[in-house]
């Protein structure tokens, strides 16, 4: 016999409150937590309208109101009683689960770090009910209330007996995250049941807000928007062994790097309907999607909705309070199906990336011609701008030293003051036999124009002298233009003089003959 041991016993029993609270604290961990599980309890009353509406960002008030079945009144006395569910009656149930929730830990677990009030009304009440809970989850008031069929559940000032987690949540930053958060779940609710309406009101002001829906494709363009579903592929999968279903909506193949994000926000994955965190799921799609998109870098997460749905019996839901992981009994069997589906749209990953790496190659190396090709313009015209800005001053120079010796020499005087064996004049009369209107052609040498150009070419000048009676002046002037503008085309370096003056000559001979 076991010899009979002496002392204090250090072990005690909880005292009821504190293991209440020590619990309900696992379970509802956050505004995100009670939104979530309140929430799913309205989807599994078969609510078609679900509307959260929070104030303070849900630190001093949470309402979540429904269309659903509502709370008998049978039933209200235990409807915040831990443990106590209508979804479940004993341990065998677990393998052909179909609700979101199954462990009656929710409300009473609220009513342990909040003030609650449940009103509620089904099918059969002539009237709602209003009904006001303890921390133990104990009905202690209930009155008559004006409210259609549904259930409204009202929580206020969370976490008050819980002063270090109400205050970390005081920090703005982690409050707007928290937010962030509740709008993130709202969403993979509306895309997973497109028939409900769903809404998220904020301080009175609609943060987001989805109507009822056809299908999942309508769902989902409410949430992402129509130019990103664009870029998303349809794609039904399914196996009969193991016995899984898949449906899908990926980016299309090669599609761009904007139908990916920093975070996992649009990254929705479903097993039997219910929102989770699978990273061996999210790793396999971000293998084989960036494998397929060189631009894309691999931290980037794809905008995908995926989901799968298994019998019951081959997932385990209760992994931890808040259900966002779940356990699959055939792991790597459900996986192979995935990646099976994730062949059918992207190939190979290997042969993806190879293909995608020569496409990002190719395009390297037009883009590496393309910009050799460009470079050689840009030397060429920049050789040409060099080439003319150095010549044109020359040629201005050259021009405008002509005219201003023209301009400042009189013709006349240039004309009487060449040698008498190179002048060589003419003169014709009008047809009324005056003499008043003579035209006088006279050849003037290149030194004594310009003189002043050191390096200028031999050139020839070509002048005509008219008189004042301009009555008929139709031919010249013509040739007064040439006194007016210089022509530089005979300054050209390579134009020998002698074949200046005989152009010239020939061209005076032309003028004289018409102007007589």
């Amino acid at each position: 016999m076991a010899a009979m041991t002496t002392g204090t016993r250090t072990l005690q029993p909880l005292p009821a409150a504190t293991a209440r609270l020590l619990s309900s604290t696992q379970v509802i961990t956050s505004v995100f937590s009670v939104v979530k599980e309140l929430v799913e309890n309205s989807l599994d009353a078969h609510a078609t309208s679900v509307d959260v509406k929070l104030e303070g960002f849900g630190f001093e008030k949470i309402v979540v109101s429904d269309n659903g079945d509502g709370i008998s009144r049978v039933d209200t006395e235990y409807m915040a009683q831990r443990h106590y569910t209508s979804k479940l009656t004993h341990q065998a149930d677990l393998d052909s689960l179909e609700t979101y929730g199954f462990r009656g830990e929710a409300l009473g677990s609220l009513c342990a770090v909040a003030d609650v009030t449940v009103t509620t009304k089904t099918a059969a009440d002539d009237f709602s009910m209003t009904y006001t809970l303890n921390k133990q989850g104990v009905v202690t008031n209930s009155k008559p209330a004006h409210q259609g069929q549904g259930t409204t559940i009202t929580a206020t000032n969370l976490f008050k007996n819980v002063p270090v987690r109400r205050q970390y949540y005081n920090a703005p930053k982690r409050r707007k995250e928290e937010l962030k958060r509740v709008e993130d779940i709202m969403m993979a609710f509306g895309v997973i049941t497109p028939d409900v309406r769903l809404s998220l009101i904020h301080n009175k002001c609609t943060v987001w807000h989805k109507n009822k829906a056809p299908d999942h494709r309508a769902a989902l363009v409410n949430v992402l928007g129509t130019s990103t579903m664009s870029l998303l592929h349809s794609v039904e999968h399914r196996s009969i062994e193991p016995q899984v279903e898949v449906l899908a909506f990926l980016p299309k193949p090669g599609s761009v790097p904007a139908v990916s994000r920093a975070t996992t926000d649009r990254s929705f994955v479903f097993f039997n309907e219910r929102p989770v965190q699978m990273k061996g799921v999210e790793k396999l799609v971000r293998k084989y999607y960036h494998g397929n998109t060189p631009d894309g870098g691999s931290s980037r997460h794809p905008i995908m909705f995926l989901s799968i749905r298994v019998p019951p019996a081959e997932i385990d839901p209760n992994v931890e309070p808040n259900k966002t992981r779940v356990l699959l009994h055939n792991n790597d069997s459900i996986l192979s199906v995935i990646e099976e589906m994730l062949q059918s749209v992207y190939g190979s990953p290997e042969n993806s990336k190879c293909a995608a790496t020569s496409n990002e190659e190719s395009r390297k190396t037009s883009h590496t011609c393309n910009s050799a090709i460009d470079t050689s313009k840009e030397q060429n015209t920049l050789a040409e701008e060099q080439s003319s800005t150095f010549l044109a001053p020359t040629e201005r120079v050259r021009e405008d030293a002509v005219t201003a010796t023209v301009k400042n020499t009189p013709v006349r005087e240039q004309c009487e003051t060449l040698d008498p064996e190179k002048r060589s004049g003419r003169e014709r009369v009008n047809a009324n036999g005056n003499d008043d209107h003579v035209t006088e052609d006279c050849e003037i040498p290149d030194s004594e124009i310009l003189g002043a150009i050191g390096n200028a070419s031999s050139s020839c000048i070509k002048t005509k002298v008219v008189s004042s009676n301009d009555s008929d002046l139709t031919m010249e002037d013509s040739i007064l233009a040439d006194i007016k503008t210089p022509d530089t085309s005979c300054t050209r370096p390579h134009r020998s003089q002698d074949n200046a003056e005989m152009s010239f000559l020939s061209m005076s001979d032309s003028l004289l003959n018409k102007v007589g």
